[in-house]
């Protein structure tokens, strides 16, 4: 038997190749007569440049593909501590100008999960030429806190794009309403009620300007609200091509080949819950490995799906993780499912 071990990272606690060598533990414990494929992957969010072999924030691929992860330019923000309404895109945007300068890039691909900011991508535009003015002429501080005093979308003289911009996006969601960037996902990046009204408030802003002063729709586009409407941003400022980041970062890593020939999937993420089912990769996981018959079990930090939401996202089974060492309740974990899998 063959099994493919591919999980995600658990968000702030371990690495996703972490949590596949603890997963291989499991399968140890476990007493299965298995080989184990470790295939750790990512979606576009944190970790992206690590399971692709590189450290971020930024790196050139050897394809020529010059890739930011946008999660890897908060490192060491706290949702807590930094004021949502002012948290911005501006570091992602003056590296993606970093690489549309690269001699030596073909195109830049933006990895835009895992981002504090909710401010449409405007920060990132910003640091590229645009300028973004209230009523009165005066240019707009970074953040997405101010949006609704946006009066006139300025690009910039000179086009900001001068190869090809790829949005390598974890989640498909659009840029306002219940599903949207800043009610979906504010209260994640310590947003209170209060701010996430006053955030969505100025995406609703930000989308009319698009439409007036670029003829950008986003109603039209998906993946529009990803990385705090950083999709959005993408599409209408470096007239980015957006795309699930999973299938992005699954042809380079060789998942297909590695799917072909497992008998069992195994995958995971630090919550497997409703976001889950937006396009993370866990589930984008077990949606190919059921197109091919192959069953897919997942361990999350918690599980926070019924057993029905489970079975329709392609889930054969799945375990939650209790207290105490991360690392070893995975693998705990991992004996535990497999055990009740192969259960007679």
């Amino acid at each position: 038997m063959q099994i493919l071990l591919a999980p995600d990272k658990f968000k702030g606690t371990l690495t996703a190749g972490e949590i596949a060598r603890a997963m291989e533990r499991g399968v140890e414990a476990a007493g299965l007569d298995a080989g184990c494929t470790l295939l750790p992957i990512a979606d576009g969010g944190e970790g992206t440049l690590d399971v692709l072999g590189q450290e971020g924030p930024a790196a050139l691929l050897p394809d020529g593909s010059f890739i930011v992860e946008m999660a890897a330019t908060f490192a060491g923000a706290s949702p807590t501590k930094e004021g949502s309404l002012r948290r911005s895109s501006f570091e992602a945007g003056r590296l993606i100008a970093q690489g549309l300068a690269s001699r030596d890039a073909s195109s830049v691909v933006v990895a835009v999960g895992g981002t504090l900011s909710t401010d449409g991508g405007t920060g990132a535009a910003a640091a590229c030429g645009w300028s973004f003015l209230d009523r009165r002429g005066r240019v707009l501080d970074g953040g997405g806190g101010r949006l609704s005093e946006l009066a006139e979308i300025v690009p910039p003289r000179r086009p900001t794009a001068k190869l090809p911009v790829i949005g390598a996006c974890d989640v498909d969601v659009p840029l306002t309403g219940p599903r949207g960037s800043a009610r979906m996902f504010g209260a994640q990046k310590g947003a209170t009620d209060e701010e996430i009204a006053i955030l969505e408030e100025g995406l609703l802003n930000l989308e009319e300007r698009m439409r007036l002063d670029l003829g950008y729709l986003t109603s039209e586009r998906s993946h529009q609200g990803a990385g705090g409407g950083m999709g959005a941003g993408l599409g209408a400022f470096f007239g980015a091509r957006l795309e699930n980041g999973f299938d992005f970062v699954a042809e380079r890593i060789g998942l297909a080949e590695a799917l072909s020939s497992a008998d069992l999937v195994v995958t995971g993420e630090g919550r497997v819950d409703a976001q889950s089912l937006a396009g993370k990769a866990p589930v984008r996981l077990a949606s190919l490995a059921r197109e091919l018959g192959v069953p897919c079990l997942a361990i999350g930090g918690t599980v926070e799906l019924s057993p029905e939401e489970l079975g329709s996202a392609g889930f054969a089974a799945a375990a939650g993780l209790g207290i105490g060492s991360p690392a070893n309740l995975v693998s705990e974990a991992m004996a535990r499912l497999l055990e009740g899998w192969f259960a007679p």
